[in-house]
Formats: structure tokens, C-alpha cells, sequence
């Protein structure tokens, strides 16, 4: 059968992203209007001090895993590396001499004369006021009837705001006029600032940028890539209904083939060149240093008009900076001259984009997640308080005691919150055409009572209880995780001992204590776990090959976790292996296939009995013992040890004797092969003593340690680490793909006598865990350990 053919036209990072996905099911070819790939993605090559030649990035092109995640995907697939950078905004007009810059703290803000003149500490005064109002905007039923001007005459601002401030964001956006600025639609502007953390004064997600520039190059053929045709300009598209039909204007005869990775040259140091057009059509260049904040007059090639002109500048922190020299060389304005243009957005314009013509063939689309009638997500049951089973669940059903003073306050602190972050609750029934995931209170009043008691445990339950949705739970729980830190401020950060709860004696791992905390969650049901997890019944990460990752190919994902694991303790014939925490035995059984003589360690007799029954039908059973004990009665010596994700379920109390025990059961010589999910050490010791909502309805007792901790417990009992390799984003897509299996078997785990509340917490647990590896607050890292030289 002959492969069906497609046609990418443009070749900026959304049209080499369509090729790149395109090519593995059709054949592509790329058609591009310039001489090069890349569109604003473009790395330049300048003249610098000395007679080199400097690699330079242009145009917009940091990006960011809140607003970016498909193309930072990608970039993980194609081994293209990132690296933290900065993006922040300065202004200078050569009218009043005002310099100043963004996020760069005070000498930033105050960089001139004319920065510490009333007018503008006014200006200053007013950026909340206009972040507000913006949110504000985009939370309206219909927003897109106000243009940006409207917006700015209406909140009265002051034109010393508009022309320093308001003018030079859009240039951020758009190069265009100031009237196509003051006439473009309010919240398309605003909507594009939300997304990337731009509407309030903190909270901005971390920048990056690509290791090495942007610059794509075009190579000779390559078994793994596209046909390009550069300089050719697309002048008809008319669509068929079998295809498209297409006139191309041949504007030179140069061809390529886009190789599918990444070539160019490291940018040396911090040197930018920045291309900034004021709102006047005037055109600036110049080399950007890291201080002072703005580029000296002597290093600006200045418009002829000296009038009040504003230019945005992004600012990007690369590194290291380059010697003075390098920074300061003047960029002759002869070799610069920018290609890319923005199209205007006025009202027409986007008008047009809504009327246009759709293709005859089938368009695949990925559906975002819809609200039912009442507010809820297809991903979790509808509950009312109500129908809540009090006996089950006692703080569920009911509502904690808290002073009207103390929900005021937790009111005022929690809508402040999620404002800032771009997640203003809204009301059931209530719509908003702001993009991004959003939170739908059915009961606020509830909502912010559980929250002013019990702060996330609170915030929990009320989801349990459902008091609130979200068209995107896991998105939501991302962005406050991103933030957890910043959510209640530092005053009363420092109190927070007043109001969170501790941690229950009774669910310190005693030896009786862990086996009821391992009965809590390992023992609710083996017909539970299968309902969501694959075919291995392995629950723990995978490691994936490629991003997003389908359920189809999350068991040979788990099969490749497990032999990392196995390669990294050296497990092969005759190794005698022992693995404390059983699960439901896929390990052991693939290091049996080894040959090894497996040990295996578990408290639950539910997994037990299941793993067993598996080994036996393997034709295993006499190489594989399977033993219902703790970890602190091992007996024997073995060449190697593996534990995964076991060390959060021990507890702090017993880390100390944990390692020491796994020290105890090497022979001279042997390894430990430790897989552990953590988190920062300093968000480690400020959960280890609270009753969280994880281990409240979870994992009683467990408690996620910091790299440090097993770094210091490890050392205590006598153990090094050799290696060590973190694969966070790899866990977030397991609990994706955890979560949508659990929501498609809704109807399975119903059956099985788990009610509404349990789906709804079960639901928020894996979205809840799924943000904190997305955010990267937390982690997964495999470890070697060894009590000495290893073999």
C-alpha cells in the first residue's frame, strides 16, 4: 500500500514539529519560504571582538514546561538539550530618559534618574492594578468584545502607564504600531501573559532556552528525514476532497533534508543581540550586557527621531557571562536585519482565522477535558455531601469546626492565591474563555472551611467530598505545586505549626504498625490494582522510550525499569538476589528468568498470595522464595539487594535501621540497586512531621525523603553511592496513564464496592502525585549502593 503523502508549509518550531510527528505515519515534505529552517527560531552568526564570529539567538524563543510541555517532549525525544535561562522586560525611552527592567529586583527598577521620579513609582504603583483587571477580564462570561484600549481607558490609567508600561508589553508580543496595539482584542493579549505566568508580579515559570542556540542545519540525506524545499513560497492552497491542491513560487533552487536532531554551535556566554522595534516602526540594535541593566548609549545604535520611543527587550541569562569585551563590542547595524514579521491581531483579523476554510479530509483533534452539568469532570463522580457514608468517612461527610474568622481569612489567602497563579475559582455554571485549567466551587463556602481547618488535607476532602472540580485536575495540581511555596505568605509560613495536624502515633512503622499501614493501602483489593495497572502489575515508574507514552507500551516500560534495575546490581545466573517489597512479583520473576535465586520481602498477604500464584504458573517456584516478614528480620548474606520505592514507606524514624539492615545482608562485595521517589530536602523536613492528605487516606506512616537524607543514612550504615540518575517525567506519564486507565474502568471499580468518594480520592491521589513529578517538586531516582569496592 502505497504511504499517504503530507505537506508541511513553513518551517518554524510548529511546522517542524508537524513534520517530525507527520513522518512516522506519512511521508512529508516541508516547504519553506526562506533561505533557512527555523522561522523566529534562528540563530545568527555575528561578528564579535577579534575578528570571531559569535552565535546569537533572535526572536522569541525561551520557552517554559507550563506553557511548552509538547515541545519540551520532543526535545527529550530528540536528545535536545535545555538549560535554565531568564526572560524579563526593560524599557527606555530617549524622550524623558527613563531605563528600567523587570524582574531583576530594585537596582533594576531604579536604573535611571528618571525611574526614581514620582511618575514612576506611580507606574509602578499601577502594574498590580492592571494585573488584576486583567484577570478579572478573562474570567468574564465573553471577553472579546473589549479592546485593549477600552481596557486601559476604562481602568484609568495613567498615560504615563500606558506609553512606559502598557505599549512596550505588546511589543513583547507583537511588533506593531501603537494603534494596532490600542485595537486589538483585551484578551487575546491577556490570554497569551496568562499563559505564561505574565499577569501578576511573581510566579513566572522557570525559562529556558536551548543549550547551543537554535540553529538547524540543512545536511545531506539522512534514513530518518523529511524532504525540505526552502525559498519556496506557497501562493495558492485550495483543499479537494481526497487532498489539497497547491501553487508554489520557486524562489531559489536551494533543497535540504531536515535531519531529526538538532546541529549548531554552543552561544558563548551571556552575549545577546536583540532586535527591539520601538511602536513607531523604528528599528534598534545592540549587544545586551548583564550590567548595568540597560545597554550603555555608547553601545545603542539610536533612531534618528529622538522622541519618546519605548522598546521591549528579553533578556536571557545563558550562563556564564563573556569578558567585558565580548559584551560591549557595538553590532554594526548593516549586519543585522531581522526577517520576521508579526501579523497584526485586530478583531478582523481573528474574525477571518474563525471563519476559515476547513480542509475536506479528516482532522484529528485531542479533545480538552469537558464539564458535566453540574461542574464535574468525566474523570471523577459526581458526589453530594450528603450521600457521603459517614461512617467511612468521617471527615468527608462532615464539616470541620473553624471561626468565621479564621475561613475569612483562609477565603482571602486561597481566592488570592489562585488568582495570582491563574486559577480564579469559579462558581458552578459559571464559564470563562481564559485558557488553562480552572476550579469550579460547588460550595465555596465549604470549600474555604476546610481549607481555613485543614490547609491541603482540607482541600482534599473537599474535592472527596465535591465541593469543587476541574476541567483539568492534574494541570490545576501542577500550577500549585509549581507554587506550593508560595502559596501562603512567608509570615505565616513561619506559623504554620499553629494549624497543621501531626502526624498520628499510631502510624509509626512499628513492626505491628507497619503491617497495618501496609494493609491500609496494599491490601485493598488485588482486583483493584489490576483494574488500572498494566499486565506486570508492576507499581512503580516505567521508564519510557518516548513521549506522550501509551497504556499499549507501558508494560515492556516496566520490563525496561526493572532490568535497569537488574543491570545495576549485576543480577545474572547464580546471583542470590533480595528484594525487599514484593508488589505483586514481576521483578522477581524476571530476575528468576536470569537464573538468579530470588528472596523476596513483603507485609502484605494480599500481594503475597497473588505473587505466588504467578510465580508458580511461571514454572519458577523453585527459584524464588516469596516471605511475608519485615525488612528488620532478614536473615542471610546476598550478592545483591534491590528495593524500589519501599524507602518512603519505612518513615523517617527507621530510615537509620532501614539501611543499616540492607548493609547487613551484603556479601563483601555486593550491590544495592535502590529506586526512591524524592523531594527537596527543605520541603522533606517541613512535611516530615505533618498529617498530610497523603498519609491521612493513602500511605499511613510513609514519608518521601530528599536525596541528602538517603545520602546521610546510607553513609551512616556503612553504604556509597556509585550512581545516580533522576527520570521524574517518566513517572508523571506512568500516573497519567494510571489515572486514565482507572477513570475508563470506573464502572469495574464500582463493581468491585468502591464508592464515588473512594473514585474521587483515588482520582485526586494520582492526579496529585502526577503534578508533583510534572512540577518537579518530586522525583524518582535509581541508585547504586555499595558496602565497599564493587565487583
Amino acid at each position: 500500500m502505497e504511504q499517504r503523502k503530507a505537506t508541511v508549509v513553513g518551517s518554524g518550531v510548529a511546522g517542524l514539529t508537524a513534520a517530525y510527528i507527520l513522518a512516522s505515519s506519512y511521508e512529508v515534505t516541508l516547504y519553506e519560504a526562506e533561505d533557512r529552517l527555523g522561522g523566529h527560531a534562528h540563530t545568527r552568526d555575528m561578528p564579535g571582538p577579534g575578528g570571531r564570529t559569535v552565535a546569537v539567538d533572535s526572536g522569541f524563543i525561551v520557552h517554559n514546561e507550563r506553557a511548552y510541555p509538547t515541545l519540551l517532549r520532543h526535545f527529550r525525544e530528540l536528545d535536545i538539550g535545555t538549560q535554565d535561562a531568564e526572560m524579563s522586560m526593560s524599557v527606555s525611552c530617549d524622550g524623558c530618559g527613563l531605563e528600567y527592567a523587570g524582574a531583576r529586583g530594585p537596582a533594576a527598577l531604579f536604573a535611571s534618574r528618571a525611574a526614581r521620579r514620582g511618575r514612576h513609582l506611580r507606574l509602578l504603583a499601577e502594574v498590580p492594578v492592571f494585573h488584576r483587571g486583567a484577570r478579572r477580564l478573562l474570567a468574564r462570561k465573553d471577553p472579546s468584545a473589549i479592546t485593549f484600549g477600552d481596557f486601559l481607558r476604562e481602568g484609568g490609567f495613567s498615560p504615563y502607564f500606558i506609553s512606559h508600561f502598557a505599549l512596550p508589553l505588546v511589543a513583547a508580543v507583537w511588533s506593531c504600531p501603537s494603534q494596532t496595539a490600542l485595537s486589538c482584542p483585551a484578551a487575546y493579549l491577556f490570554t497569551f501573559l496568562h499563559h505564561h505566568g505574565l499577569l501578576s508580579v511573581t510566579g513566572s515559570p522557570q525559562w529556558k532556552t536551548v543549550t547551543g542556540g537554535w540553529n538547524y542545519r540543512m545536511t545531506g540525506c539522512d534514513p530518518s528525514a523529511v524532504p525540505v524545499r526552502v525559498s519556496y513560497d506557497m501562493r495558492r492552497l485550495q483543499h479537494l476532497p481526497d487532498g489539497a491542491d497547491y501553487g508554489l513560487a520557486r524562489l531559489g533552487l536551494s533543497r535540504g533534508r531536515l535531519p531529526l536532531r538538532r546541529r549548531g554551535r554552543r552561544v558563548p556566554g551571556g552575549a545577546l543581540v536583540t532586535r527591539h522595534r520601538s511602536l513607531g516602526e523604528r528599528r534598534r540594535q545592540g549587544v545586551h550586557r548583564s550590567r548595568p541593566w540597560l545597554p550603555p548609549a555608547r553601545h545603542r545604535v539610536r533612531p534618528a527621531d529622538r522622541s519618546c520611543a519605548q522598546a521591549l527587550v528579553h533578556r536571557r541569562r545563558l550562563g556564564r557571562y563573556p569578558p567585558p569585551a565580548a559584551r560591549s563590542a557595538p553590532t554594526p547595524p548593516s549586519s543585522f536585519r531581522p526577517a520576521e514579521r508579526h501579523a497584526a491581531v485586530t478583531r478582523p483579523a481573528l474574525a477571518s482565522q474563525g471563519r476559515r476554510s476547513q480542509p475536506a479530509g479528516r482532522i484529528v483533534e485531542i479533545p480538552r477535558p469537558t464539564l458535566s452539568d453540574n461542574g464535574s469532570t468525566a474523570a471523577a463522580p459526581a458526589v453530594r455531601r450528603s450521600d457521603v457514608d459517614a461512617g467511612r468517612w468521617p471527615d468527608v461527610a462532615r464539616l470541620p469546626s473553624a471561626g468565621p474568622g479564621r475561613t475569612a481569612a483562609a477565603r482571602y489567602l486561597t481566592d488570592r492565591a489562585l488568582n495570582r497563579l491563574g486559577l480564579t475559582p469559579l462558581s458552578a455554571g459559571a464559564h470563562s474563555s481564559a485558557a488553562g485549567p480552572r476550579l469550579i466551587l460547588h460550595d465555596p463556602a465549604a470549600f474555604h472551611r476546610r481549607i481555613g481547618r485543614h490547609g491541603l488535607t482540607g482541600f482534599g476532602e473537599s474535592y472527596m467530598a465535591g465541593e469543587w472540580d476541574s476541567d483539568d485536575l492534574p494541570g490545576a495540581l501542577t500550577v500549585l505545586a509549581e507554587h506550593v511555596d508560595e502559596l501562603v505568605p512567608a509570615t505565616l509560613r513561619r506559623l504554620r505549626g499553629l494549624w497543621v495536624s501531626a502526624r498520628p502515633a499510631a502510624d509509626r512503622n512499628t513492626q505491628a504498625g507497619a503491617r497495618a499501614n501496609v494493609r491500609h493501602h496494599y491490601d485493598l483489593s488485588n482486583d483493584l490494582f489490576s483494574a488500572f495497572l498494566d499486565p506486570t502489575l508492576t507499581y512503580s515508574s516505567a521508564v519510557f522510550t518516548a513521549f506522550p507514552a501509551r497504556f499499549e507500551s507501558l508494560a515492556s516500560a516496566q520490563h525496561r525499569k526493572i532490568d535497569r534495575l537488574l543491570d545495576l546490581a549485576c543480577v545474572g545466573e547464580g546471583t542470590r538476589l533480595l528484594e525487599t517489597g514484593t508488589g505483586w512479583g514481576e521483578l522477581a520473576l524476571r530476575a528468576a528468568a536470569r537464573g538468579a535465586r530470588v528472596t523476596t520481602l513483603t507485609l502484605s498477604a494480599e500481594q503475597a498470595a497473588l505473587a505466588r500464584a504467578r510465580i508458580v504458573e511461571a514454572g519458577l517456584a523453585d527459584r524464588v522464595d516469596v516471605r511475608l516478614r519485615d525488612y528488620r528480620d532478614i536473615e542471610g548474606r546476598y550478592d545483591a539487594v534491590i528495593s524500589v520505592e519501599m524507602i518512603e514507606a519505612v518513615g523517617a524514624e527507621y530510615w537509620p535501621s532501614y539501611c543499616a539492615a540492607l548493609r547487613r545482608s551484603l556479601t563483601p562485595g555486593g550491590r544495592i540497586a535502590l529506586q526512591a521517589i524524592t523531594m527537596g530536602h527543605q520541603q522533606m523536613l517541613n512535611t516530615a512531621s505533618t498529617h498530610t492528605f497523603i498519609s491521612k487516606y493513602i500511605f499511613p506512616g510513609g514519608l518521601i525523603p530528599s536525596r541528602e537524607a538517603i545520602a546521610e543514612h546510607s553513609a551512616a550504615a556503612g553504604l556509597h553511592t556509585i550512581a545516580d540518575h533522576g527520570y521524574g517525567e517518566h513517572y508523571a506519564e506512568t500516573l497519567r496513564l494510571w489515572r486514565e486507565r482507572f477513570t475508563a474502568r470506573r464502572d469495574l471499580v464500582t463493581a468491585l464496592g468502591f464508592d464515588a468518594v473512594f473514585q474521587r480520592m483515588w482520582n485526586f491521589y494520582l492526579a496529585y502525585c502526577e503534578a508533583g513529578f510534572r512540577s518537579r517538586y518530586l522525583d524518582v531516582r535509581q541508585l547504586l549502593l555499595t558496602e565497599g569496592t564493587h565487583r
